[in-house]
Parts: structure tokens; C-alpha cells; sequence
């Protein structure tokens, strides 16, 4: 679910899915939904997690093609 709604942002908002390493402004798909997590006392809540399942997923779904 949370892989979706990354994605659902990245097509609908045209948002990078993550920060830019060089970069520690703007908002990234990953950001919108960790706050959003956070904002409904959802787990996980954390960047950096979100970041981890929107990876894993992205990378599984590039096994598939």
C-alpha cells in the first residue's frame, strides 16, 4: 500500500520519489508519506523507512520485467 501511494504521487504530483542526497530542502513522494504516517499515528513513520520500502519494492517490481 505504502509503495502505491508513493507512486500515485510521483505520477499525479510529479515528485521525485527521494531527497537528493546533495540536498536536505524540498519534498520528496517518500517525505509526503512519512509525514502523513506520522500525522495519523501510523507505523512506520520514519524517511528513512518509507525510503526503504519504496526501494525494496521498486526493485522487486524491476525483477518482474
Amino acid at each position: 500500500m505504502i509503495y502505491a501511494v508513493i507512486i500515485d504521487l510521483i505520477d499525479t504530483h510529479h515528485l521525485n520519489p527521494m531527497r537528493s542526497e546533495s540536498e536536505s530542502t524540498g519534498i520528496s513522494a517518500c517525505d509526503v508519506v512519512a509525514r502523513a504516517m506520522a500525522n495519523l499515528r501510523r507505523r512506520p513513520q520514519g524517511y528513512s523507512t518509507i525510503k526503504r520500502i519504496y526501494l525494496t519494492q521498486n526493485a522487486a517490481q524491476d525483477d518482474l520485467f
